[in-house]
């Protein structure tokens, strides 16, 4: 009697059926990963209490005529040096609109790589309870340049 074993047709079945049934989004029904987005860098950034934009406002710029029409918009003067374009680098400005004390400002937080876009998320800070603020209308906002491609950039707001 022969000790070698034949294989059995039902298995060879099987297995060929949990392959297929895979399928292009992988075991179980996962999609495979998206690829990476590449990561982008700070490079430069200016925050303060005060500029001209007295409406809230989030956006991205991504040229170096747009960062001068910003940064006229919100200063009246000449926007400082930045090495802005496809793939270089690109600008999140962040404006709180017009408050009506000081305390309040807006802070960055880590940028995260969400559904193939680079998410910029910035936290609102407020004044808490009992502290001792200026009592006049402040203009706070946050500007950032980062290094890397911005073209699916987007700045949130988050709690």
């Amino acid at each position: 009697m022969n000790s070698a074993r034949k294989p059995r047709a039902g298995l060879a079945a099987l297995a060929l059926g949990v392959c297929v049934q895979a399928g292009p989004t992988g075991a179980r029904g996962r999609k495979p990963p998206e690829p990476p987005v590449a990561p982008v860098e700070a490079a430069m950034e200016w925050k303060g209490v005060n500029c001209a934009v007295s409406k809230p406002r989030a956006e991205v710029v991504s040229d170096t005529a747009s960062w001068a029409a910003l940064w006229r918009e919100a200063f009246g003067k000449e926007a400082p040096a930045a090495d802005l374009g496809p793939g270089k680098g690109f600008a999140a400005a962040v404006f709180l609109g017009a408050r009506p004390t000081g305390g309040f400002g807006v802070e960055f937080l880590e940028p995260r790589q969400e559904g193939g876009r680079t998410i910029l998320p910035y936290r609102v800070t407020r004044p808490g309870p009992g502290m001792f603020v200026i009592q006049a209308f402040t203009t706070p906002w946050h500007i950032r340049v980062f290094r890397g491609d911005g073209s699916n950039a987007e700045v949130r707001g988050e709690d």
